[in-house]
């Protein structure tokens, strides 16, 4: 009688030590079918710079960006993991990635697809050229019906966004509250930016003196 009350005991501890380690986004561990994306990775994994609407061969992407602030992410995290594990959409929709972006520590991705960290969840499912935001409800038959209709509409979609260049990047950190040396390099790119138009602008105004004093010796 004791062994057989141990055996569910013992079964439940098992899985919820399977679901912390698959599971645990804090700690910034994803597994799995769920590809963790970061600055230094997302381009090139995901090639979204490239994706075009007559490609019938890419690869889709609906990926969750969470932050440690988020409570929703955390509570949401576990069904979209079952998300990316079911069968019967995965044969469906063999073409569909699932990926998880830390906004927290990948601040470029971030300020990318405009997604702050302010405790919200953010889903983004890219298709065929277009970025789609989710903002049905966070259940797991509700985001697999979603993509399971297909093609969302074309005007609900928005163009993807161009990796930043480095002097945006360094401008959205400075003002957009960056910290560190993050902020400081970004303040200095800026400065100097700004200085090398003035100068610019002088040299300019200085030649075109020069030019005009020659003519008149000249005339």
């Amino acid at each position: 009688m004791t062994m057989v009350l141990a055996l569910p005991k013992l079964s439940l501890l098992l899985y919820v030590l399977i679901v912390v380690q698959s599971s645990s986004w804090l700690g910034g561990i994803v597994s799995g079918q769920i590809v963790e994306l970061t600055d230094e990775t997302f381009e090139e994994t995901t090639q979204l710079s490239t994706m075009t609407k007559d490609d019938d061969t890419q690869t889709s992407w609906l990926i969750l960006f969470v932050s440690n602030r988020c409570y929703p992410c955390e509570v949401f995290l576990p069904e979209f993991i079952k998300l990316s594990r079911n069968r019967k959409l995965k044969k469906k929709m063999q073409n569909v990635a699932f990926a998880t972006v830390d906004i927290s520590s990948n601040k470029r991705t971030a300020m990318r697809f405009s997604v702050r960290n302010t405790g919200f969840l953010r889903l983004l499912y890219f298709h065929k050229g277009k970025m789609y935001r989710y903002e049905g409800k966070l259940l797991l038959d509700s985001v697999k019906e979603y993509l399971e209709n297909g093609t969302p509409p074309k005007r609900y979609g928005k163009r993807i966004p161009k990796p930043p260049s480095t002097l945006k990047q360094a401008w959205n950190s400075s003002v957009g509250g960056g910290s560190g040396k993050g902020t400081v390099l970004g303040i200095a790119l800026v400065l100097s930016g700004i200085t090398i138009v003035l100068l610019m602008v002088v040299l300019s105004k200085d030649v075109g003196e020069k030019t005009k004093q020659k003519q008149k010796k000249d005339s």
